[in-house]
């Protein structure tokens, strides 16, 4: 697991590194000493420098592109999908995870459409607290995979930008850079979508989970005293 973690945030930073250096007016990455048989130093230092950077690129689109746009809006289409065959969610949640002195407080309930970002983070935070308690092989197996591909696609975006800028103006060709628009816009797109489909996939499971372990669950403690 820390292997493929490393990897997900280095190879996308190694990416960027070098496409910055290849982009800098002074040529930087032509002048970058070549490694000769036996000599590590300079690949080591472009591990060492790549890692970091690969956390750096991912932090803002996880924080401000994932975390306000992405998640929210699927989780409400979730909740929503779920609301509409009869099952509602949050209720489900409140008879379960909540104590009782907590449902007085909060008596006029929100519909889920009205449901802001953090509010909706909450309530499925509650579903993975309960479900992840369980400590199910298959389901941790299933929540690795998917925290991979989206530190993945978070880092595809910006050496994607970058790839096409150093095209652009290595090329000075139109027709390059036309092709180089196409397949930026193709892999830009991918990254995107692959982000898309990776928290749906994540939440749906954690979703299905509780659900099917709602029966198993006893009433809050606090509302079963009463």
């Amino acid at each position: 697991m820390q292997f493929t973690v490393l990897i997900e945030f280095l190879v996308p930073g190694l990416a960027t590194t070098l496409l910055i250096l290849a982009l800098l007016p002074c040529g930087a990455i032509l002048h970058l000493p070549r490694p000769t048989s036996g000599d590590t130093i300079t690949p080591l230092l472009l591990l060492a420098v790549s890692y970091p950077v690969g956390i750096l690129v991912n932090f803002p689109v996880y924080r401000f592109f994932q975390r306000r746009f992405v998640t929210p809006r699927l989780e409400r289409e979730i909740l929503l999908k779920y609301k509409g065959s009869g099952i509602d969610l949050p209720n489900l949640i409140r008879q379960k995870l909540i104590p009782v002195q907590m449902e007085k407080a909060e008596a006029k309930i929100k519909e889920i459409k009205d449901f802001n970002a953090e509010e909706l983070r909450d309530w499925f935070g509650l579903m993975r607290a309960a479900v992840f308690a369980k400590n199910i092989d298959r389901l941790n197996a299933n929540h690795l995979y998917h925290e991979g591909l989206q530190r993945f696609a978070r880092g595809m975006p910006l050496p994607t930008i970058l790839a096409f800028a150093w095209i652009v103006k290595e090329s000075g060709s139109l027709w390059v850079s036309l092709i180089a628009l196409v397949v930026f816009i193709a892999f830009f797109s991918m990254a995107i979508w692959l982000l898309r489909y990776s928290v749906e996939a994540e939440d749906e499971q954690i979703v299905r989970f509780f659900i099917m372990l709602f029966q198993q669950l006893p009433a809050s403690n606090t509302k079963s005293s009463q």
